[in-house]
């Protein structure tokens, strides 16, 4: 309840900084002294490390929702490095971007049963504040794990670099328009890091490397087939002269690439996303996507908790302040032969846990 009622308050406080700051600047100077001195303020293609946890400690988990594989492959990380650490986990999903509510109570009851250390996977950047504060006041430390929060308060961060893959995109799509066209930007949810990371790092890319590629607009919109699908079908009418589209997630390209096949244009409109679920990769090699960034989740999920347990045997002072998972492109050149399972993908047939 304390959490929900300070939500307001910090997303007002934030709310100038949250689509031009990303996860830093003056967002992040409303919060508390950083009370962790890392090593370095960088970026590292090296994992955090940390033995066999010397208790049995208990990790609490969030994450927005488990309803696409992306999250799927990253609880398959959390949960298989836990057991491999000798730790426990409790793990709650929030059952979409725009239940804050439900995430805020989430991480009260896991600060209250109580769990050593909690991965944060945050549905808003913003209104994910007052969960690291509360949990920092009761001594739980927190990793912060893809989807970024505002609050300084975190061990370490670990993700895939948001800006890297709208300029992977970007380029892919530049070299398919020959650097030349008309483009539309479907980033995902307003409010959260990726979306805006990756909206970002293809903007920069176009406007410095293609300048002749015209952004018709940009429209922030639920990372999901549906809403994917809708959005295009009124895009087409809008546009008519469109040549690309760079999708947020492949849960939004799988629904742009449905509506573009289904106005006889696939193969004529060129169609970047990110992520790399199956059904994805089977649009790629039917012509309906162009090409995917593929995000190392599993290799998040795996990173995370191994931060979680090196700073429970107090290693906070020795990591990162960030750590950077490995980008693969994946188009129709390699679609049958890349390695997903262990990356992107758990084992096959492997399912969350009840």
């Amino acid at each position: 309840m304390k959490l929900r009622m300070k939500v307001m308050a910090v997303l007002l406080a934030f709310a100038v900084a949250v689509v031009m700051a990303g996860f830093g600047g003056k967002a992040q100077a409303a919060d508390k002294k950083q009370p962790y001195q890392m090593v370095k303020d960088g970026d590292t293609r090296t994992a955090p490390t940390a033995k066999k946890a010397a208790k049995p400690y208990t990790i609490g988990i969030v994450v927005p929702h488990l309803a696409n594989p992306h999250f799927i492959s990253m609880a398959w990380g959390f949960i298989s490095q836990a057991e491999k650490l000798g730790v426990k986990t409790i793990l709650f999903e929030a059952g979409g971007y725009k239940n804050l509510d439900r995430q805020l109570q989430q991480v009260e009851d896991l600060i209250a049963t109580p769990v050593d250390a909690l991965c944060l996977v945050p549905v808003d950047f913003n209104g994910s504040v007052p969960m690291v504060q509360a949990a920092l006041k009761k001594g739980v430390p927190v990793i912060n794990v893809n989807v970024m929060t505002a609050g300084k308060e975190v061990v370490t961060r670990i993700r895939s670099d948001d800006e890297e893959i709208g300029r992977m995109q970007a380029e892919q799509m530049s070299k398919r328009l020959n650097a030349k066209g008309n483009v539309l930007i479907l980033a995902g949810p307003a409010g959260t890091s990726w979306a805006v990371g990756r909206s970002k790092g293809f903007e920069e890319y176009m406007k410095t490397k293609s300048p002749n590629i015209k952004i018709l607009e940009k429209r922030w919109l639920d990372s999901d087939p549906a809403a994917g699908m809708k959005e295009m079908e009124d895009a087409l009418q809008a546009y008519p002269n469109i040549d690309a589209v760079m999708t947020g997630s492949d849960m939004l390209g799988l629904g742009v690439g449905q509506a573009i096949f289904a106005a006889g244009k696939a193969g004529k409109i060129v169609l970047t996303t990110s992520d790399s679920q199956p059904d994805c990769i089977k649009a790629i090699k039917e012509g309906k996507i162009s090409a995917t960034v593929v995000q190392s989740s599993a290799t998040m999920g795996q990173w995370g908790m191994l931060a979680a347990v090196a700073a429970l045997e107090g290693k906070a002072d020795q990591m990162m302040t960030r750590y950077w998972t490995p980008l693969h492109v994946v188009d129709k050149s390699n679609a049958d032969t890349f390695k997903f399972e262990g990356i992107s993908r758990p084992p096959a047939g492997w399912q969350v846990p009840k």
